[in-house]
């Protein structure tokens, strides 16, 4: 299992927090670790409870979190590991919001050397 974290909203609270006052530059750094460190957290309890029901249903699982740009850390965990399919859970955006926001899966699915499997949110 892994859940890539991106950092944008850590980059958009020091960016946008600085200013030109030394201490609000390091209130805004501080403020980005903070968040940094709560959304690794929730990712590790996410895998954590994922893993413990697939475990339950006898599958071995190996769970990681990397921080950064989902597209190259979900390439270079495939080539890492020797991954030979990709299984993606998506978020269900539809129209002018995927076109805004992008989609992760639609970018590994176009790169990928691997095939991917795509599942769509519950409704």
């Amino acid at each position: 299992l892994l859940q890539v974290i991106s950092l944008s909203h850590e980059y958009e609270a020091v960016r946008g927090g600085g200013g030109d006052s030394p201490t609000a530059a390091e209130y805004s750094l501080d403020l980005a670790r903070q968040i940094t460190a709560s959304r690794q957290t929730r990712a590790e309890t996410y895998l954590e409870t994922t893993a413990a029901h697939l475990e339950k249903n006898g599958l071995q699982v190996d769970k990681s979190v990397r921080q950064g740009s989902a597209l190259e850390n979900i390439t270079h965990f495939v080539a890492e590991n020797g991954i030979d399919l990709i299984v993606m859970s998506t978020h269900g955006r539809s129209g002018l919001e995927r076109v805004l926001v992008g989609s992760v899966t639609d970018r590994v699915l176009r790169s990928s050397q691997v095939p991917v499997l795509a599942i769509p949110p519950e409704d």
